[in-house]
């Protein structure tokens, strides 16, 4: 009777799990506040559980930290986000401009090719390749801009995020309780020791990650305002959010500073280059190592594959979402292969 409860429970828990998934997917347009919601919640609680171990109340340590991030947020917005939008509509009333330089840029390149005498088939391979070019950057700097308004657009969910992830981390036990009492008591200490893998292959991720995401873009701004390149600040935090993606993403977040000063200046161009390039060497050598500590554990090749794959599925957003996705399944799956019991 005990062996049918319990697997009736377990077929119910699955009823019910796939039941849930369905209903998320059809709403998932209103998903993207409560997804960040849960992304904050996960980063703060750490330093929640210590404020706990030092005597505060858990509603004091969330009042706190929600209160330090809230003037860091005023400050910004009082001195970071009108520098931004001003450099997004300078950015956009200047976009046919630097669409036409690129065009233009294109079409000496290609009158010079065709003064060297090269094979009929060469130059037919390299009209193809410069046409896909144009093409290919047209279309990034049409995506890029796409992007950013994206963003602006979702200014009130970014909003809503943190007063739904207060209430998630304000009741966070209660959620946890309710959510083992969907779990078998005998599956406890299995779920318990997954967790903590998947959790430590999460958090050494994410907030190592978003914390060097920022050192990349303070860097690059930085960097680029001391070079006297447009929209600095926009390009700086392009180049710290690009570089959450591993190996493409650090060169991802470079290409539009290349290619909005290169319209202008090729010699400003190479200088661009050459200061990405030794922000990534300073951030591969003492940032990344002394912050994110241990990686997923995931080859390179397979880490390549992942993001491609995301990028096949979900374009930025799935090439970001990636390697964190395949360090949980290699963990579930490690944890899976552990149960199967010996041949022998």
């Amino acid at each position: 009777m005990k062996f049918r409860e319990r697997y009736l429970k377990l077929l119910m828990l699955m009823i019910v799990l796939l039941a849930g998934f369905f209903f998320l997917y059809v709403v998932r347009g209103i998903l993207f506040p409560f997804f960040m919601a849960a992304v904050i919640a996960y980063l703060v609680n750490p330093l929640i559980e210590k404020l706990l171990t030092r005597g505060f109340t858990r509603i004091g340590a969330i009042v706190l930290l929600f209160s330090m991030l809230l003037t860091i947020c005023l400050i910004f917005g009082i001195f970071g986000l009108p520098m931004i939008m001003d450099e997004l509509n300078r950015l956009s009333e200047s976009f046919p401009t630097y669409v036409q330089g690129l065009q233009e840029k294109v079409d000496d390149f290609y009158v010079d090719i065709q003064r060297i005498k090269l094979p009929s088939i060469v130059k037919q391979v390299v009209d193809q390749s410069l046409q896909r070019a144009e093409e290919i950057g047209v279309d990034f700097l049409n995506r890029l801009t796409g992007i950013i308004f994206s963003l602006l657009s979702h200014m009130l969910s970014l909003v809503m995020a943190p007063i739904i992830a207060f209430y998630v981390l304000k009741d966070l036990e209660v959620i946890s309780e309710s959510i083992n009492s969907w779990i078998p008591v005998v599956y406890w200490d299995d779920v318990y020791r997954l967790w903590l893998e998947i959790n430590s292959v999460l958090s050494g991720f994410l907030r190592g990650q978003f914390l060097v995401a920022i050192f990349i873009a303070v860097l690059t701004t930085i960097g680029l305002t001391i070079l006297k390149v447009n929209f600095a600040v926009v390009l700086g935090i392009l180049a710290g959010a690009f570089n959450v993606i591993p190996y493409v993403g650090p060169v991802l977040g470079a290409i539009p500073a290349v290619v909005i000063v290169l319209i202008k200046s090729p010699i400003k161009a190479v200088a661009v280059i050459a200061l990405s390039f030794v922000i990534q060497q300073i951030e591969g050598g003492f940032i990344s190592p002394r912050i994110i500590g241990e990686k997923v554990g995931l080859h390179p090749t397979t880490v390549i594959f992942a993001v491609l794959a995301g990028g096949q599925l979900g374009g930025i957003v799935g090439m970001i979402l990636a390697v964190p996705i395949a360090g949980v399944v290699k963990v579930i799956l490690r944890f899976i292969f552990d149960k199967i019991p010996d041949p022998e």
